[in-house]
């Protein structure tokens, strides 16, 4: 059986303790949301569990090693300079395995310039030719960190269904998102972490008080600030 696993991971830059014993099951073939705070550790979290940074404590999968199983879209995507979205995708392709005979329809559905440099692509358009990219690889787990910043609706949407395509796939999905809404629409469960740790897990059945909590704690804040003397 597939699995996911997180023992008392630590990680500190210095004297800031940015990830203080998060421990967690993620559910496997499911989609899982992380939420936060900027600077709460989100993108540390998931570069732990890919491999790109050092750490203390236990990551534990069924995938050996999980840093090869894995298809990871960080914030901000790194290309070379130089480089055109083909030639991109066709040295992703000669690292993957994929025999997918849908490929091609899948490029065309993502409507990119793909003769034209990357680097001159907007944000929107990184974003998509590095999810594009990912999925040419077909890894067991999707990490996606931020992966709605910059994309149009219809962008988004497209994501949004690929995404749960991939699920029922049987792949298991990570993703960050400040935009709530994009996670309550495909995720099982959304983790909140919080103070370097998963602080709260909220079922489907109870997104709803995500928005809740977070409308009283910013209107509590907002009201100290705006307050008026009696």
């Amino acid at each position: 059986m597939d699995f996911l696993e997180v023992k008392e991971l630590r990680k500190s830059y210095g004297n800031q303790h940015v990830l203080k014993g998060v421990n967690t099951f993620f559910e496997p073939h499911e989609i899982h949301g992380i939420i936060g705070r900027n600077g709460a550790g989100k993108s540390t979290f998931f570069e732990c569990i890919c491999g790109l940074k050092k750490y203390e404590g236990e990551i534990l999968s069924s995938f050996d090693p999980i840093k090869d199983h894995i298809a990871y879209l960080p914030t901000v995507p790194f290309f070379f300079p130089k480089i055109t979205g083909r030639e991109y995708l066709n040295f992703l392709l000669r690292t993957s395995d994929n025999k997918n005979s849908d490929m091609h329809e899948l490029i065309d559905v993502f409507d990119l310039p793909l003769t034209k440099y990357v680097e001159h692509y907007s944000t929107g358009m990184k974003k998509k030719i590095s999810f594009l990219g990912l999925l040419l690889l077909e890894r067991p787990i999707y990490i996606l960190d931020e992966p709605f910043n910059g994309i149009d609706m219809e962008g988004v949407e497209l994501f949004k269904s690929i995404i749960e395509k991939k699920k029922e796939q049987g792949c298991t999905i990570l993703i960050s998102s400040h935009i709530i809404e994009s996670l309550t629409d495909i995720c099982s469960d959304i983790y909140y972490l919080k103070d370097g740790v998963l602080a709260k897990k909220y079922q489907r059945q109870n997104f709803a008080n995500i928005k809740k909590e977070t409308s009283a704690f910013l209107s509590d804040k907002i009201s100290s600030v705006f307050k008026t003397e009696q």
